[in-house]
């Protein structure tokens, strides 16, 4: 019966359930005395007075109008307008159930007819919930003696109202109701601004950051203490306090318990507060955890303009790499939370106008997004702030004595291209987060001999300027500001920000241009020019050996480095600039190879895969031969 029809709707007569489709009844539920139950199938289903009997611990009510039929008849489902299963052990549960329905339908058929009464109608009977049938017979009583002594005892009458009340189910009106007095008292408990202050600047602005208890506020990014703001804002108080005439809240307090952010971090692709998420080396879903993003955009209106006079300066002081910088600077624009995994290395000598270059730059991407660092401070200092940009320029950098420009190099390397994915910020008076590496990096000097390239550097496009400060008239920079002051960072902004770049690829390697061949001989020692050539003599060979070396007659300079114990630690750098590197034995601590000469060092090209470096040391090792004793002359 039931696969046919699964029941969707109940009615109730008396003690019994009637199943419906919609439109036609299916059969009706009696429950005995003796607690079984009874379906009598109607003439749809089959002959009247066909009844199945159902075993009462086997009733289960369902509201999501799911049923399951294993073998014939033995479970009754019908809907519920609540969200919920239930599972009837009892009858007395289901007979509960029954009058739950039954009265809030009938409360429903009595607040439709009360709703359509006229003036001169007679007032229908307010509907009966027979489980709470003695409450309902105290609230008559109640309200008779009510009106025995003249409609005074208001008191009892209401008392008694609502003990009946309370044991009734609530109606979907009822339910309606009381959400809309909790928004209304929601609405009256909103803090009041002190006088003089709009509502905005308390509400609005600021974030407590619940890790340093500090608050964030949104304008300017930046952290105050939490007195500073109380001080500031005052005490807050609702609209009941103020009836009341109570002291109020800390400002503080009040953002701590309903404006409050779990975590802070900067990313350049997310909105200010980013909900249900935190970022812990990467964006963690957290449900009910939100994070603050302390990235600002830029605030410039670009307008379209004229912006020959920038691009004419450009093409001035770098005539074969201008148009790479300019699609360079339109990434940084167009996609400041993208990486762009090499650097722009500016070189020329001063008053020629290297920075004046980025200064329109710097008004397209927000100043708070530009950050600017000596190479000195960059190399030593342990704060790194400068971190969070969207363009990092690292000013004059300069030879430091002896390797240090070789380790200014390694420095730089998770700074210019990605991985890694993000940077952990450690700020001066800031709680230590983190950030996306996303920061475009600009390198400037005087020197071309300052900076140390490596020769399969892939980080790096370099623009070495042959201009002079002669080269340009008197007034010219000053003219160049007043212009940039008076619309033409707006052009630059709108220039960049509209340019085609999809021939840019900012992850590809950049090209080598004449500059960057210069820095990458001017890095060279002069030993690595004679090992050079001594390595082309010995036409590249798969592997190289410190012998293979000291056999060659060339190298003067190299023979030098190896017959002095202080330097020889810079054999292993001066071999890698010429394309080789060690391939170490992974069974030997030291990574050195046994052979009969003894344990030596072994290296290979570069562009091999370490495998491939390893096997090839293996077998060049096995064919290393101890040289062959000289024969004695014979005896006389």
């Amino acid at each position: 019966m039931y696969s046919l029809y699964p029941p969707n709707t109940a009615s109730v007569v008396g003690n019994s359930l009637i199943f419906c489709d919609g439109h036609y009844p299916l059969a009706s539920c009696e429950i005995d005395a003796d607690g079984t139950v009874e379906i009598l199938a109607d003439d749809s289903e089959g002959d009247v007075g066909e009844y199945f009997r159902l075993r009462p611990e086997t009733l289960r009510i369902f509201d999501d109008g799911r049923w399951d039929i294993e073998e014939g008849v033995d479970r009754i489902f019908f809907d519920t307008d609540e969200n919920r299963q239930w599972i009837l052990e009892d009858l007395p549960a289901m007979r509960a159930e029954v009058e739950r329905r039954a009265y809030l339908r009938a409360v429903e058929r009595w607040e439709n007819l009360t709703d359509r009464l006229k003036d001169d109608d007679d007032w229908p009977d307010y509907p009966v919930y027979e489980p709470a049938r003695d409450l309902w017979d105290k609230w008559q009583a109640a309200i008779a003696e009510h009106r025995a002594n003249g409609f005074r005892d208001f008191a009892k009458l209401e008392v008694s109202y609502e003990a009946y009340r309370k044991e009734c189910p609530k109606t979907k009106r009822e339910i309606e109701l009381e959400k809309a007095r909790s928004l209304k008292l929601q609405e009256e408990k909103k803090p009041v601004p002190p006088e003089g202050m709009e509502s905005a600047t308390v509400l609005e602005r600021f974030w407590w950051h619940m890790p340093s208890g500090k608050v964030l506020e949104e304008t300017s990014r930046s952290f105050y203490a939490a007195q500073s703001v109380d001080k500031h804002i005052g005490r807050l108080k609702s609209h009941h306090m103020v009836q009341q005439g109570g002291p109020g809240m800390l400002a503080s307090n009040w953002l701590a318990q309903t404006r409050y952010v779990d975590c802070v971090a900067w990313d350049p692709n997310k909105e200010l507060i980013i909900r249900d998420h935190i970022f812990q080396d990467e964006w963690i879903p957290a449900r009910g955890q939100n994070t603050f993003n302390l990235y600002l955009p830029p605030s410039i209106v670009p307008v379209e303009g004229d912006v020959s006079r920038w691009l004419h300066h450009l093409k001035y002081i770098y005539p074969a790499e201008w148009e790479h910088v300019v699609k360079w600077f339109a990434h940084r624009v167009q996609k400041p939370g993208e990486k762009c995994n090499h650097a722009c290395v500016f070189v020329g000598e001063p008053g020629i106008g290297k920075d004046i270059v980025v200064q329109p730059v710097i008004a397209a991407i927000g100043a708070r997004n530009f950050k600017s660092v000596s190479a000195k401070e960059f190399f030593n200092s342990d704060f790194n702030s400068y971190l969070e940009s969207v363009m990092l320029r690292i000013d004059e950098v300069h030879d430091l004595g002896g390797e240090s420009k070789y380790a200014f190099e390694d420095r730089t390397k998770t700074v210019i291209a990605a991985p890694p994915a993000h940077h952990f910020i450690n700020a001066k008076y800031i709680p230590h987060h983190s950030c996306v590496n996303v920061t475009g990096v600009i390198l400037t000097s005087n020197h071309v001999d300052a900076l140390y390239i490596d020769p399969l550097d892939r980080r790096h496009f370099v623009c070495i300027s042959e201009r002079k400060q002669s080269d340009f008239q008197a007034g010219y920079f000053e003219a160049f500001g007043s212009w940039m002051e008076n619309g033409g960072n707006q052009a630059v902004a709108y220039y960049l920000q509209n340019l085609d770049i999809s021939s840019f690829h900012p992850k590809a390697k950049p090209p080598e241009t004449d500059g960057w061949r210069r820095i990458v001989a001017a890095g060279m020692a002069p030993e690595t020019g004679d090992l050079a050539d001594i390595v082309e003599e010995l036409k590249r060979p798969t592997t190289l050996t410190i012998q293979d070396i000291r056999a060659s007659r060339h190298g003067s300079a190299v023979q030098m480095m190896l017959s002095d114990p202080a330097n020889r630690r810079k054999i292993p750098r001066r071999l890698a600039e010429c394309g080789y590197v060690v391939a170490n034995n992974r069974d030997a601590k030291d990574g050195r190879w046994r052979t009969e000469i003894g344990r030596i060092q072994i290296y290979a090209r570069k562009e091999l895969s370490e495998a491939e470096r390893i096997a090839a040391a293996a077998a060049r090792a096995a064919t290393i031969k101890a040289p062959a004793a000289p024969r004695s002359p014979p005896p006389r």
